[in-house]
């Protein structure tokens, strides 16, 4: 788990700038740096101040003149996992000088590649997963990435065909940014890299806001927050092909493509009894697989059915090695003032069933200033109150020493998890004319769902309509936010995705455009802020597949939600926890967290907003004493002190009144 960063010139670039690019993501790996530069006649290793000892030979890149001939530099930050030696440095070359390869991330399934390449004549001198990406990219090209399972973010120069290879993985774990015009290329892990370069332009893009702040949805293409900034999407790959002389015309640009080369295949065909023992299969593989680690692994563990199913098969794994679970160490939140907030009696039982070891973190969140305007920071300018809580819980782990952890964030998504599901199946069986059944699991869903008869009937009529979703939403805007969003809210671009026609499109969304999608860039960059890699079992593509095979009678039964996953854990947990119904969700009390702003910070925001074209500064600020809880709140000290950190002006770069 990495951080990695590139500058691609028409007529050379100042090695200077590459070396704030990588060290601005020095969070993403503290153990190591490493620098390769590429000039028309030759390509020459650096070092930086965190580059291990053992390279120490070579040049400093602050030693580099200001100017050079590079075209080419590649950067990287190390979070050592696998392989902890000097030889799993990066850059990494191949050793016929041919591949040059930066790469964040992990590819679980590298044991089984790399002796399928053994068999093929291929050697490595490494046990790291990257070597495994050269040699596979030398054996099968871009289609070495439908390879692999597992997470990444990479970037591979061929010199002998001259052409730069991005690539994403499948669902998005690992981010990719980049930035294109006529003269250069820049990519990197992070947004705050690629602005490290003042040629870069500061412009709020204000599409992408407006259906942020209007519908709650970000992620959903490759367009970000900042103009002209784009976002690599999740499964696909950039070929960039370097132009064939450093003096031809500047209109002429880069050749770049961004292709797909995995899509979700949602057929829901399989009522198959034995599906349950599939579906458990494939969980328990990525479970283990994702155990693979030279270093200490943890789980953070809610007490809900998803993380809790994870702990459990971890240390089920572990058993079956002949270890004792109790070195997997498990971290949960507690909240002793907030009950409803609370499941750690949940985590309890289970880790007393798994024979794992419990810590128990009482968030507190007492410099929410500092500690909120840390957070937007490292989630790009979009995040939310209840992230506070968890961010303290990962502090925790990182603090304990641990550097890989666990979670069971995409369980909801694929198996049916929340609430609205509910309302789009039995939209479904209402059209199938499957009357009998649909009053049945009606009634079952209000005994086993945290959820009564007439808030059924509330999410049914919400989520089927979308005109009463849209005028929800259209009303808050028009009270909260400005003309200037609701004027460049482009509805018909996005419609698809917030009113999708039933259960198949609802489940492509929310895995692949409006839901997983942030919660994975959460998962990333508040994991990666304390140096952690964070591994989701419920992501792994073939799980994801085997899921999207399922019949939805078979994820919601009995009224219950994730009825497969229950199944499959029935004998494995503790009924308690296997058999719950009053999910809680992504929780923290956040009012009590909210009370700790000053009214001298509040003041500094409110009055002089550079986010004032956006947001009806009067009515959050009243909102913020009546209402604090509110999203509009959160979202408009979000957007306000994104615009602060990264220095964003306004699309016009005139400030209107709402």
């Amino acid at each position: 788990m990495c951080g990695i960063t590139g500058i691609f010139e028409r007529r050379g670039f100042s090695p200077h700038l590459l070396e704030r690019m990588n060290n601005t993501a020095k969070h993403r790996g503290p153990d190591d740096e490493g620098y390769l530069l590429f000039s028309p006649h030759k390509a020459l290793f650096a070092r930086g101040d965190d580059t291990i000892p053992d390279l120490s030979e070579q040049t400093h890149i602050a030693d580099f003149p200001e100017t050079n001939e590079f075209y080419l530099g590649l950067a990287h930050r190390r979070l050592s996992i696998l392989d902890l030696s000097a030889a799993g440095h990066q850059p990494m070359v191949s050793a016929d000088g041919r591949i040059s390869l930066v790469f964040n991330g992990e590819i679980y399934n590298y044991i089984e590649i790399r002796n399928e390449l053994k068999e093929k004549g291929y050697h490595f001198i490494t046990a790291s997963d990257t070597e495994v990406i050269i040699a596979s990219y030398l054996e099968w090209g871009e289609e070495c990435v439908k390879r692999f399972n597992g997470m990444w973010a990479f970037a591979l120069w061929d010199q002998t065909q001259e052409t730069l290879f991005l690539s994403r993985d499948r669902l998005g774990a690992k981010p990719l940014y980049y930035y294109r015009d006529d003269e250069h290329f820049v990519f990197a892990s992070e947004l705050k890299q690629i602005i490290c370069d003042s040629r870069i332009p500061r412009i709020m893009d204000e599409e992408t806001l407006s259906a942020a702040l209007v519908y709650g949805i970000t992620d959903y293409s490759e367009r970000t927050f900042l103009k002209d900034v784009l976002m690599l999407p999740p499964a696909s790959n950039l070929i960039l092909q370097r132009p064939a002389t450093s003096t031809c015309p500047a209109d002429k640009g880069f050749d770049i493509k961004v292709e797909p080369y995995w899509s979700l295949n949602i057929s829901f065909q399989s009522k198959n009894p034995e599906t349950v023992h599939d579906i458990g299969r494939e969980f328990s593989r990525a479970c283990a697989w994702r155990m693979r680690s030279d270093v200490p692994v943890a789980a953070l563990l809610s007490g809900g059915l998803d993380s809790s199913a994870m702990v459990t098969e971890m240390g089920r794994f572990i058993r079956m090695q002949g270890k004792s679970p109790a070195g997997i160490n498990t971290f949960t939140s507690c909240y002793r003032d907030s009950p409803e907030n609370d499941e750690s009696m949940f985590a309890h039982v289970v880790n007393q069933n798994s024979g794992t070891t419990e810590n128990f973190v009482y968030p507190d969140v007492t410099n929410i200033e500092e500690s909120f305007e840390k957070l937007v920071w490292h989630t790009d300018g979009w995040c939310s109150f209840p992230l506070l809580g968890a961010n303290e819980v990962i502090k925790e782990v990182g603090r304990r020493g641990f550097k890989v952890c666990l979670n069971g964030q995409g369980g909801d998504e694929n198996l049916f998890g929340y609430e609205r599901y509910y309302a789009f199946h039995f939209f479904d069986l209402f059209k199938k004319l499957q009357w009998r059944k649909m009053l049945r699991e009606y009634r079952l869903a209000a005994r086993n769902s945290k959820l009564t008869i007439r808030q059924l009937l509330m999410y049914f009529l919400y989520f089927n309509i979308p005109l009463i979703r849209n005028r929800k939403k259209k009303n808050v805007a028009r009270k909260y936010y400005t003309k200037a969003v609701l004027s460049t809210l482009n509805y018909e671009g996005i419609k698809r995705l917030l009113f999708p026609r039933n259960l198949k499109e609802l489940v492509n969304n929310e895995i692949c455009k409006t839901q997983l999608t942030h919660i994975l860039r959460w998962d990333d960059r508040i994991y990666m802020s304390h140096s952690i890699e964070s591994r989701v079992p419920f992501i792994d593509y073939q799980f994801v597949e085997e899921a999207a095979k399922i019949h939805p009678d078979l994820k919601i039964k009995n009224g219950y939600t994730k009825n497969i996953l229950r199944e499959y854990m029935n004998e494995k947990m503790p009924h308690s926890v296997t058999w719950r119904t009053n999910k809680l969700g992504f929780q923290a009390p956040t009012e009590r967290f909210i009370a700790n702003y000053s009214q001298k910070y509040l003041d500094g925001l409110f009055d002089y907003p550079r986010s004032q074209k956006y947001f009806n500064v009067q009515q959050i600020r009243g909102l913020m004493r009546t209402n604090p809880t509110h999203e509009s709140v959160a979202r408009f000290i979000c957007i306000e002190l994104f615009m602060r950190l990264f220095d964003v002006k306004t699309d016009d770069n005139e400030m209107l009144e709402g």
